[in-house]
């Protein structure tokens, strides 16, 4: 017989805890217990678990200890294939041709519903979300005077910081949008401070068909 438990106190922190035992218990047989606390490390995908239970173990960590409480830790640090491997990000971009202008640099923290977002009101609106610790796509091309606007959809807080300071959306909680127009042509390389390595940029062009990328 046995039961455990698993309980998210905050963002950030949560606990657990579990219990067993056999039915019919010979003489010296006990129920066994464990017992651990699992740490988020903030603006990281990275993660910490501190257990201790009276299993026994056979690991050096658990035998060395000499006490019939054993104690161990476990740090994770995810491998994220779309960080490494750009062709399986896939892009997330929309626009409305009919809507009305946004302004610059407006953020909009409010919890978004799902499913996918529709596009924020602007003459041109491109969607962005970002997943996976990437951005959606590494180079989005527009017109002056596209709004492009950024979903946060990872459970870690983003920014869209320009490489030479000219814009900032201060940290994008997690389901929450920031939005920027693009008035005048230009690149404008951009990154997240939490994370330097998410980077992208966006084209700005007058000629042609900016609003097309290659596949």
């Amino acid at each position: 017989l046995a039961a455990g438990a698993s309980l998210r106190l905050t963002l950030w922190l949560a606990v657990s805890a579990d219990y067993g035992t056999l039915l019919d218990r010979d003489d010296g047989e006990r129920w066994s217990w464990g017992a651990g606390a699992q740490l988020g490390v903030p603006y990281t995908p990275h993660s910490l678990s501190i257990h201790a239970t009276n299993v026994n173990t056979g690991t050096l960590q658990g035998t060395s200890r000499g006490t019939k409480t054993r104690w161990g830790f476990e740090y994770t640090v995810p491998i994220t294939l779309k960080r490494y491997i750009p062709g399986l990000r896939g892009g997330s971009r929309e626009s409305d041709e009919d809507q009305g202008a946004a302004g610059a640099g407006t953020p909009t923290h409010a919890p978004l519903a799902r499913p996918e977002p529709s596009a924020a009101p602007g003459a041109d609106t491109v969607v962005v979300e970002i997943r996976d610790l990437a951005y959606g796509e590494d180079e989005l091309r527009i017109r002056p005077g596209t709004t492009v606007t950024w979903v946060n959809r990872d459970p870690l807080v983003h920014t869209v910081t320009a490489d030479d300071g000219s814009f900032d959306s201060d940290g994008i909680e997690p389901e929450s949008r920031w939005s920027r127009t693009f008035p005048e042509a230009g690149a404008f390389p951009y990154h997240c401070t939490p994370h330097p390595f998410m980077t992208a940029r966006v084209v700005v062009a007058d000629s042609g068909n900016p609003m097309e990328t290659e596949p």
